[in-house]
């Protein structure tokens, strides 16, 4: 059985008895090379409020693990999942935070030549005259970064060539690419962690910003959510979009860690 969003209980509710605590949905990438463990501790730090992290894992089914309540902020890097959850009344003031990036991976042969590049753009042009098969997939948003790359570039639609999954697994959607020797997009964090098993598929574009996608965050609402802490929330989500946080996400992306120049700041804290 697949792990879709997995329930973490961090430590016993007494323990954090006597000091505010915010409940959070730290769903997908944020939470690799210890990104969201390292923010958490910071806002702990300077506000004394306890970060209970009460889920984490992709995106499949966090909307209705939010409206269960117990959640105070979700942040996840799906803007249909967020805006879903506001127009429903289960959250509210969706904001971006942070962004990461992806990358444009394919097989080794490489028939498109797209290796090296860093325009998405001209990479995704070469592919179609090539006539490669192009794996679009839900995870990540992916199919609208490779939408918004087609139509911002006036170029051909790669739909005849594209094979379009509903699966939000990169290890199945690298799978399906290697098998049919297509070109992909996957997290470049995850790709660098070396966690997932390319079946051959080699890294090949990267670097352009429109491969970067944001993760959002967005705020219970006590009107539909009984026992919601929205203040904690709140001062969760201003705290994440500060200018002081993107100073140091900044520095953290410029950081010795691997990865961790994936990591970027959003433009309008």
């Amino acid at each position: 059985m697949k792990c879709v969003v997995c329930l973490m209980l961090m430590m016993s509710a007494s323990v954090y008895a006597d000091v505010p605590v915010v409940r959070v949905a730290a769903v997908g990438g944020v939470n690799d090379q210890g990104f969201w463990k390292a923010v958490s501790e910071r806002f702990e730090k300077e506000t004394g409020v306890h970060v209970e992290t009460v889920a984490t894992g992709n995106k499949d089914g966090v909307a209705d693990l939010f409206k269960r309540g117990g959640i105070d902020l979700i942040t996840v890097q799906s803007a249909e999942t967020i805006i879903g959850l506001v127009a429903d009344g289960y959250a509210r003031d969706p904001q971006p935070w942070v962004r990461t990036e992806l990358s444009i991976v394919g097989p080794a042969a490489d028939p498109a030549g797209i290796k090296g590049m860093a325009d998405a753009a001209a990479a995704v042009r070469k592919i179609v005259a090539s006539k490669s098969a192009f794996v679009v997939h839900g995870s990540l948003g992916t199919d609208e970064v490779v939408r918004a790359i087609v139509q911002a570039d006036r170029g051909e639609p790669i739909d005849g060539r594209a094979v379009v999954l509903l699966d939000d697994h990169q290890k199945r959607v690298l799978a399906v690419a290697a098998e049919r020797g297509a070109y992909t997009l996957i997290s470049g964090l995850a790709l660098r962690d070396g966690k997932l098993p390319m079946g051959g598929l080699v890294e090949l574009v990267k670097g352009d910003a429109r491969l970067r996608r944001a993760f959002l965050l967005a705020v219970a609402n006590p009107a539909k959510i009984a026992g919601a802490h929205e203040a904690e929330g709140r001062r969760l989500a201003a705290f994440l979009r500060s200018e002081e946080t993107q100073r140091w996400i900044d520095a953290w992306r410029a950081g010795p860690g691997k990865g961790q120049e994936f990591f970027r700041v959003v433009a309008a804290p």
